[in-house]
Protein backbone atom coordinates (compact mmCIF):
# COMPACT_ATOMS: atom_id res chain seq x y z
CA UNK A 1 0.00 0.00 0.00
CA UNK A 2 1.17 3.52 -0.79
CA UNK A 3 1.21 6.04 1.92
CA UNK A 4 1.78 9.59 2.07
CA UNK A 5 5.11 10.58 1.54
CA UNK A 6 7.45 12.62 3.87
CA UNK A 7 6.30 16.04 2.25
CA UNK A 8 3.01 15.22 2.19
CA UNK A 9 2.62 14.77 5.91
CA UNK A 10 4.79 17.75 6.40
CA UNK A 11 2.44 19.73 4.18
CA UNK A 12 -0.61 18.90 6.60
CA UNK A 13 1.37 20.85 9.50
CA UNK A 14 1.92 23.84 7.49
CA UNK A 15 -1.78 25.36 7.32
CA UNK A 16 -1.50 27.26 10.77
CA UNK A 17 1.48 27.64 12.64
CA UNK A 18 -0.14 30.50 15.00
CA UNK A 19 -2.82 28.21 15.81
CA UNK A 20 -0.22 25.51 16.83
CA UNK A 21 1.89 27.76 18.71
CA UNK A 22 -0.69 29.33 20.82
CA UNK A 23 -2.78 26.21 21.34
CA UNK A 24 -0.84 23.11 21.41
CA UNK A 25 -0.12 22.22 24.82
CA UNK A 26 3.25 22.41 26.59
CA UNK A 27 4.62 19.81 28.87
CA UNK A 28 4.56 20.80 32.28
CA UNK A 29 7.80 22.00 34.60
CA UNK A 30 8.50 18.76 36.27
CA UNK A 31 8.41 16.66 33.02
CA UNK A 32 11.49 19.27 31.97
CA UNK A 33 12.77 19.14 35.45
CA UNK A 34 13.24 15.21 35.11
CA UNK A 35 14.89 15.56 32.15
CA UNK A 36 17.30 17.91 33.03
CA UNK A 37 18.27 15.87 36.53
CA UNK A 38 18.40 12.53 34.20
CA UNK A 39 20.99 14.21 32.40
CA UNK A 40 23.35 15.37 34.90
CA UNK A 41 21.58 18.45 36.60
CA UNK A 42 22.90 22.33 35.70
CA UNK A 43 22.00 24.71 32.91
CA UNK A 44 24.78 24.29 30.63
CA UNK A 45 22.88 21.75 28.52
CA UNK A 46 22.07 21.21 24.69
CA UNK A 47 18.91 19.67 23.96
CA UNK A 48 17.74 18.81 20.41
CA UNK A 49 14.18 18.89 19.83
CA UNK A 50 13.26 17.18 17.10
CA UNK A 51 9.58 18.15 15.04
CA UNK A 52 9.29 20.98 16.87
CA UNK A 53 6.69 22.49 14.35
CA UNK A 54 6.27 26.24 15.29
CA UNK A 55 8.85 26.46 18.37
CA UNK A 56 6.70 26.44 21.91
CA UNK A 57 8.00 23.20 22.68
CA UNK A 58 11.73 24.56 21.63
CA UNK A 59 11.30 27.69 23.75
CA UNK A 60 10.22 25.77 26.99
CA UNK A 61 13.67 25.33 27.59
CA UNK A 62 15.39 28.36 27.12
CA UNK A 63 15.52 29.31 30.83
CA UNK A 64 16.79 25.31 31.53
CA UNK A 65 19.42 25.14 29.03
CA UNK A 66 22.71 26.49 27.39
CA UNK A 67 21.64 25.84 23.85
CA UNK A 68 18.45 24.61 22.59
CA UNK A 69 17.87 23.97 18.12
CA UNK A 70 14.53 23.02 17.17
CA UNK A 71 14.70 20.92 14.10
CA UNK A 72 12.01 20.14 12.11
CA UNK A 73 11.68 19.07 7.93
CA UNK A 74 9.04 22.56 7.56
CA UNK A 75 10.52 25.44 5.69
CA UNK A 76 7.42 27.45 6.85
CA UNK A 77 7.32 26.16 10.41
CA UNK A 78 10.94 26.79 10.68
CA UNK A 79 10.74 30.15 9.54
CA UNK A 80 7.58 31.13 12.31
CA UNK A 81 9.67 28.95 15.11
CA UNK A 82 12.70 31.85 14.47
CA UNK A 83 10.94 35.04 14.36
CA UNK A 84 8.40 33.97 16.92
CA UNK A 85 11.49 32.58 19.44
CA UNK A 86 14.98 32.66 17.63
CA UNK A 87 16.99 33.95 20.49
CA UNK A 88 21.03 33.64 21.70
CA UNK A 89 20.13 30.37 23.22
CA UNK A 90 17.39 29.38 20.69
CA UNK A 91 18.07 28.44 17.27
CA UNK A 92 16.26 26.36 14.32
CA UNK A 93 17.27 24.15 11.37
CA UNK A 94 15.59 21.98 8.79
CA UNK A 95 16.19 18.36 9.43
CA UNK A 96 13.91 14.84 10.11
CA UNK A 97 14.40 12.28 13.12
CA UNK A 98 16.41 10.22 10.63
CA UNK A 99 18.92 12.84 9.47
CA UNK A 100 18.81 16.15 12.06
CA UNK A 101 22.45 17.54 10.22
CA UNK A 102 23.97 17.55 13.85
CA UNK A 103 27.17 16.91 15.01
CA UNK A 104 28.23 13.55 16.69
CA UNK A 105 27.72 13.30 20.61
CA UNK A 106 25.85 17.08 19.92
CA UNK A 107 23.08 17.07 23.06
CA UNK A 108 22.74 16.05 26.14
CA UNK A 109 19.07 15.91 25.96
CA UNK A 110 17.15 15.30 22.89
CA UNK A 111 12.64 15.56 22.48
CA UNK A 112 9.99 15.00 20.18
CA UNK A 113 6.94 16.82 21.86
CA UNK A 114 4.33 14.83 19.87
CA UNK A 115 6.08 14.29 17.08
CA UNK A 116 7.87 10.96 17.21
CA UNK A 117 4.63 8.91 15.80
CA UNK A 118 5.05 10.92 12.41
CA UNK A 119 8.63 9.23 11.86
CA UNK A 120 10.00 6.29 10.76
CA UNK A 121 11.14 4.37 13.87
CA UNK A 122 13.15 2.05 11.64
CA UNK A 123 15.70 4.29 11.55
CA UNK A 124 15.61 7.24 13.75
CA UNK A 125 16.87 5.46 17.11
CA UNK A 126 20.34 5.16 15.20
CA UNK A 127 20.12 8.89 14.56
CA UNK A 128 19.37 10.06 18.67
CA UNK A 129 21.96 7.80 19.25
CA UNK A 130 24.46 9.35 17.01
CA UNK A 131 23.73 12.80 18.36
CA UNK A 132 23.23 12.04 22.47
CA UNK A 133 26.31 12.22 24.18
CA UNK A 134 26.99 9.58 25.81
CA UNK A 135 24.81 9.57 29.47
CA UNK A 136 22.64 11.83 27.48
CA UNK A 137 18.56 11.57 27.76
CA UNK A 138 15.82 10.69 24.99
CA UNK A 139 12.56 12.12 26.09
CA UNK A 140 9.50 11.23 23.59
CA UNK A 141 6.53 12.32 24.89
CA UNK A 142 2.53 13.61 24.12
CA UNK A 143 -0.49 14.65 25.67
CA UNK A 144 -3.39 12.58 26.28
CA UNK A 145 -6.52 14.02 24.66
CA UNK A 146 -7.88 15.62 27.97
CA UNK A 147 -11.11 13.56 29.48
CA UNK A 148 -13.61 15.96 30.92
CA UNK A 149 -15.65 16.57 33.57
CA UNK A 150 -18.74 14.32 34.08
CA UNK A 151 -21.41 17.12 33.86
CA UNK A 152 -19.71 17.72 29.76
CA UNK A 153 -20.31 14.27 29.14
CA UNK A 154 -22.45 14.97 25.78
CA UNK A 155 -19.30 17.52 24.64
CA UNK A 156 -16.69 14.27 25.48
CA UNK A 157 -18.83 12.58 23.22
CA UNK A 158 -19.68 14.43 20.46
CA UNK A 159 -15.24 15.21 20.52
CA UNK A 160 -15.03 11.42 20.11
CA UNK A 161 -18.03 11.21 17.14
CA UNK A 162 -16.12 14.24 15.73
CA UNK A 163 -12.90 12.96 15.23
CA UNK A 164 -13.56 9.22 13.94
CA UNK A 165 -15.71 10.59 11.64
CA UNK A 166 -13.44 13.02 10.32
CA UNK A 167 -10.71 10.12 10.28
CA UNK A 168 -13.01 8.23 8.23
CA UNK A 169 -13.20 11.26 6.01
CA UNK A 170 -9.60 11.53 5.74
CA UNK A 171 -8.98 7.91 4.69
CA UNK A 172 -11.73 8.28 1.81
CA UNK A 173 -10.56 11.31 0.36
CA UNK A 174 -6.85 10.03 0.59
CA UNK A 175 -7.56 6.44 -0.16
CA UNK A 176 -3.99 4.40 0.29
CA UNK A 177 -2.12 7.24 0.66
CA UNK A 178 -3.84 8.07 4.18
CA UNK A 179 -1.00 9.01 6.68
CA UNK A 180 0.45 5.77 8.88
CA UNK A 181 2.02 7.12 12.22
CA UNK A 182 3.46 4.67 14.51
CA UNK A 183 1.50 3.33 17.58
CA UNK A 184 2.65 4.20 20.90
CA UNK A 185 3.58 0.84 22.33
CA UNK A 186 5.44 0.11 19.04
CA UNK A 187 7.65 3.26 19.44
CA UNK A 188 8.16 2.10 23.22
CA UNK A 189 9.28 -1.62 22.27
CA UNK A 190 11.77 -0.40 19.47
CA UNK A 191 13.19 1.98 22.02
CA UNK A 192 13.71 -0.91 24.35
CA UNK A 193 14.68 -3.81 21.91
CA UNK A 194 17.54 -1.51 19.62
CA UNK A 195 20.06 -2.34 21.95
CA UNK A 196 21.03 1.45 22.15
CA UNK A 197 20.17 2.40 25.06
CA UNK A 198 20.67 1.65 28.95
CA UNK A 199 17.94 2.63 30.75
CA UNK A 200 14.49 2.61 29.28
CA UNK A 201 11.14 3.30 30.48
CA UNK A 202 7.83 4.90 30.30
CA UNK A 203 7.19 8.18 32.70
CA UNK A 204 3.73 10.26 33.29
CA UNK A 205 3.24 13.56 34.13
CA UNK A 206 0.34 15.69 34.65
CA UNK A 207 -0.62 19.56 34.81
CA UNK A 208 -4.08 21.37 34.60
CA UNK A 209 -5.55 23.34 31.61
CA UNK A 210 -8.03 26.20 31.82
CA UNK A 211 -10.06 26.47 28.59
CA UNK A 212 -13.02 28.10 27.14
CA UNK A 213 -14.91 26.56 24.61
CA UNK A 214 -13.46 28.53 21.79
CA UNK A 215 -9.82 27.46 23.36
CA UNK A 216 -11.21 24.01 23.20
CA UNK A 217 -12.51 24.08 20.08
CA UNK A 218 -8.95 25.96 19.09
CA UNK A 219 -6.98 22.72 19.90
CA UNK A 220 -8.96 20.73 18.01
CA UNK A 221 -8.14 22.73 14.70
CA UNK A 222 -4.28 22.22 16.12
CA UNK A 223 -4.99 17.63 14.79
CA UNK A 224 -3.27 17.72 11.83
CA UNK A 225 -5.84 15.80 9.71
CA UNK A 226 -8.66 18.46 11.20
CA UNK A 227 -6.62 21.21 10.04
CA UNK A 228 -6.52 20.04 6.53
CA UNK A 229 -9.69 19.57 5.58
CA UNK A 230 -10.83 22.62 7.13
CA UNK A 231 -7.83 24.53 5.54
CA UNK A 232 -9.56 23.23 2.07
CA UNK A 233 -12.67 23.89 2.97
CA UNK A 234 -14.22 20.51 2.59
CA UNK A 235 -18.06 20.89 3.38
CA UNK A 236 -18.50 17.52 5.39
CA UNK A 237 -15.83 18.61 7.72
CA UNK A 238 -16.80 22.06 8.91
CA UNK A 239 -20.46 21.12 8.63
CA UNK A 240 -19.57 18.46 11.42
CA UNK A 241 -16.80 20.80 12.96
CA UNK A 242 -19.60 23.59 13.10
CA UNK A 243 -21.92 21.41 15.14
CA UNK A 244 -19.03 19.74 17.63
CA UNK A 245 -18.38 23.67 18.76
CA UNK A 246 -22.02 24.88 18.57
CA UNK A 247 -22.45 21.85 21.25
CA UNK A 248 -19.86 23.17 23.24
CA UNK A 249 -20.34 26.57 23.38
CA UNK A 250 -23.97 25.78 24.46
CA UNK A 251 -22.62 23.22 27.03
CA UNK A 252 -19.65 25.68 28.58
CA UNK A 253 -22.46 28.81 28.67
CA UNK A 254 -19.24 30.82 29.05
CA UNK A 255 -17.23 29.62 31.30
CA UNK A 256 -13.70 28.73 32.06
CA UNK A 257 -13.47 24.52 32.12
CA UNK A 258 -10.63 22.86 34.51
CA UNK A 259 -9.01 20.36 32.15
CA UNK A 260 -6.76 17.18 33.84
CA UNK A 261 -3.90 16.85 31.01
CA UNK A 262 -1.97 14.17 30.84
CA UNK A 263 1.36 13.47 28.97
CA UNK A 264 2.76 9.77 28.54
CA UNK A 265 7.14 9.89 28.05
CA UNK A 266 9.65 7.35 26.64
CA UNK A 267 12.38 7.66 28.46
CA UNK A 268 16.00 6.31 27.27
CA UNK A 269 19.30 7.10 28.51
CA UNK A 270 22.55 6.61 26.17
CA UNK A 271 25.12 4.33 27.90
CA UNK A 272 28.17 5.54 28.77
Amino acid sequence: MENQTNQEIVNRFNKYPELYDKFRPVPPPELILTLKELAGGGNALTVADIGCGPGNSTSVWKDDALRIIGIDPSEEMIKYAESRYGCESVSFLRGTGADTHLADSTADIVTFSSSIHWMDISTIFDEIHRILKPGGVLGAFGPQLPPLPTEYWQVAAEFNKFLAFILDLDKRISGSRHPVYSKWDDIRQKAKSCGLFAYNDELCFHNYLYWTAADFCSYIKTFSYVSSHLSDRNPEAEEAYNKFCDLTESTFKGGRIKFLQSYRMITSIKSF
